[in-house]
């Protein structure tokens, strides 16, 4: 059977999750099943080395193992790797399936692959389609402050809106009860007063999710 690097690769990957997980293979059997395939997965890598760009949908597999050799090394937290391919020449602003790398790694990471990815190149006010939301967004909405704090370092615009007038501060107070995230986003310029295209402000979200914590620091000044 002929088989993509990356379908290979998930298939490892598949393997591994199941040999982790519950099963009957245990002690020196469930070593040795490992060994192999890790084995595997640092040959595929560098298969997929040659092709850094490769884009395919793996039948068969969740979500999580559909993409690019890059961001599949960033939805399994594999900086090596991830490092490895960009040096290679993978592409850190081209977006699959309308998914950005960055925006990935800020789901999935922490600050060593997001910053692998800025080094490397990546926007990080880039959108993978019009009407989605850069990577802060993500990273607010996570409660990841210090990726919050990584981004807007990096550029990241604190006043950018989405598609439904919305800011990174409008998130915080209608998703988070996230106080320390409310205050460092109007310490960088974040206007509490701003309105999405329903004319609500970052406060009025907060209250209506009965957000105390950040209302507190949302509130207008009288």
């Amino acid at each position: 059977m002929n088989f993509l690097p990356l379908r290979v690769a998930a298939m490892t990957v598949a393997i591994l999750t199941g040999l982790l997980g519950p099963g009957p293979a245990k002690g020196a059997d469930q070593a040795e099943a490992m060994k192999t395939a890790i084995a595997h997965l640092d040959e595929v890598v560098q298969k997929l080395l040659s092709d850094p760009n490769l884009g395919t949908i793996v039948a068969g597999f969740k979500q999580m193992y559909a993409g690019s050799p890059l961001l599949l090394a960033i939805r399994l937290q594999r900086v090596d790797v991830a490092s490895e391919l960009l040096a290679a020449g993978a592409n850190v602003k081209e977006p699959l399936n309308e998914e950005l790398p960055l925006t990935a790694a800020v789901i999935n990471c922490g600050q060593e692959m997001v910053s692998l990815l800025l080094d490397s190149g990546a926007d990080p006010n880039q959108l993978a389609a019009p009407d989605d939301f850069p990577a802060l967004f993500h990273s607010v909405l996570m409660q990841k402050l210090e990726l919050t704090k990584l981004l807007i370092s990096r550029g990241a615009k604190v006043k950018q809106a989405g598609p439904n007038g919305r800011t990174p501060l409008h998130v915080v107070g209608a998703m988070t009860d996230d106080e320390a995230t409310a205050k460092f986003l109007i310490e960088k310029g974040a206007d509490p007063l701003a309105k999405d295209k329903e004319g609500k402000t970052a406060f009025d979200l907060a209250v209506a999710a009965k957000h105390d914590k950040v209302a507190k620091v949302l509130q207008p000044q009288k």
